[in-house]
């Protein structure tokens, strides 16, 4: 919408909160994990489809629509660091929360659209655990842990 000095912007209300309080205060198992995450990989997928990749995909950007746990639909916001990608186009951009970035933007490498698939995967992880895996008190050495610790899943 818009007038003669301005323009508007009307957003969907959404009444829960992010994904990590959701998850604070409502019990989570892996069918609420599975149905929350497909909706979030349904809309990545579409932006993928039109080249936008989000490049901070993390739970305090899915916002939940309720407070209710039966009935809160995750949305993912936040588009502030997202980019239109062309046709073979890549980045080499360092962007994103570092918990949740992968190797190849730590290291400078080229990237796009797997840099999405690593922080759902990173999700994933924290909705399961309750943990964020790779973070050390120490930024450098949870950079480090990103690029060279293996995952243990005990």
């Amino acid at each position: 919408m818009e007038d003669d000095k301005n323009f508007f912007i009307v957003l969907e209300y959404l009444d829960g909160r992010d994904l990590f309080e959701f998850m604070n205060r409502n019990f989570m198992n892996e069918a609420k994990a599975k149905k929350i995450l497909y909706s979030i990989l349904r809309a990545v997928k579409y932006l993928h489809n039109f080249g936008i990749v989000h490049r901070d995909i993390k739970l305090e950007n899915i916002m939940m629509t309720s407070k209710d746990g039966h009935q809160a639909l995750p949305k993912l916001i936040d588009f502030g660091l997202s980019k239109i990608f062309m046709v073979d186009e890549k980045s080499n951009d360092k962007f994103g929360t570092i918990a949740y970035c992968p190797p190849e933007i730590l290291l400078g490498k080229d990237h796009w659209s797997t840099a999405d698939v690593w922080s759902l995967g990173i999700c994933l992880h924290v909705i399961l655990t309750n943990r964020v895996p790779f973070v050390s008190l120490d930024k450098k050495q949870t950079v480090k842990n990103i690029i060279e610790q293996k995952l243990n899943f005990n």
